[in-house]
């Protein structure tokens, strides 16, 4: 009774992609992973397995199985529902994070485990689709046909197995393609939920004007979007989209005007030399202050004293 007790609370609790093989034991051919300082983003592993029953707690990230050899009659059992399918070399398997599963296999076959991690899949919803990714839903696929998604697994595969110059740049874009792809062809995007998420995130009017008060009296400043995300109190990761749901543009063009602004007020009421303005209102020298208000405005600063 205590064995089967502890084998359920197991099975509650999510597991590291590294620990998989305690619930599905196999012949480790290869493993390797991806990331940086920040955290592993990605981890990799090949597997042969004999015919097999497993019950395995769900995992935290994405997991891919790609069939490399072998073929088989293949059940798994998620969300109490059963599905069969029989697959064969080139095949692939998804599953969603934190999906407890049963598998169960007849045959020997030989597998690539990918593992994409839920920081990874919450970066590429950010940047790619402007979205929490709990707003979207794995489509847990026993057998995947696709062509594409197999390239992009062979290939981060082949730059995992053999590190050579510029593979960690290689490795971090093919990472951020196959994340991507699964995003766009193997997730459902709950877009209600989103978009009322979305609502609930819109500037509040006091940090609005918080925001406007710290860029007037910083205008000659050097300062980050950190900075402005602080102001408002929010996170330097969604801050631009909400920015500029509220102000009709990004911080970057915002801040930019305002400083166009400042100097043409300044060229117009003062006698201040241009390379004085250009200082004072935040870039870098009077040639680049020059640049940017005649493309603003169409005039230079100094046809714009002399009118």
């Amino acid at each position: 009774m205590m064995v089967e007790l502890v084998s359920q609370v197991d099975l509650r609790k999510s597991i590291r992609p590294e620990d998989v093989i305690r619930f599905a034991p196999g012949e480790i051919v290869a493993e390797a992973d991806a990331g940086d300082a920040e955290g592993r983003s990605l981890f990799f592993r090949d597997i042969a397995y004999g015919a097999s029953t497993v019950a395995a707690p769900g995992i935290d990230g994405v997991l891919m199985v790609v069939y490399r050899s072998g073929q088989t009659r293949m059940r798994r059992k998620v969300e109490a529902k059963w599905h069969e399918s029989y697959v064969t070399p080139g095949a692939i398997s998804l599953l969603g994070v934190d999906r407890a599963s049963d598998w169960e296999w007849d045959s020997n076959i030989e597998v690539s485990h990918f593992y994409l991690s839920k920081d990874l899949m919450s970066k590429m919803a950010l940047r790619a689709f402007e979205s929490e990714y709990h707003h979207f839903h794995a489509i847990n696929d026993l057998c995947i046909e696709d062509p594409s998604l197999l390239a992009l697994t062979d290939a981060l595969e082949a730059e995992l197995r053999n590190v050579a110059s510029g593979s960690r740049l290689l490795t971090d874009l093919l990472s951020q393609a196959l994340t991507l792809h699964v995003l766009r062809n193997h997730h459902i995007c709950d877009r209600a939920s989103r978009d009322s998420a979305n609502a609930a995130m819109a500037f509040t009017g006091a940090q609005r004007q918080r925001v406007i008060d710290f860029v007037e009296a910083n205008l000659a400043k050097n300062f980050s979007l950190a900075d402005l995300a602080n102001t408002a109190g929010m996170c330097e990761h969604t801050f631009p989209r909400r920015f500029k749901a509220a102000f009709d543009q990004s911080p970057w063009q915002y801040v930019l005007m305002r400083r166009v602004h400042r100097a043409m007020a300044l060229v117009k009421d003062t006698r201040l030399s241009l390379a004085e303005i250009a200082f004072l209102t935040g870039f870098s020298d009077q040639a680049h202050m020059t640049r940017v208000v005649k493309k603003a405005t169409g005039q230079t600063p100094g046809h714009l004293r002399r009118a």
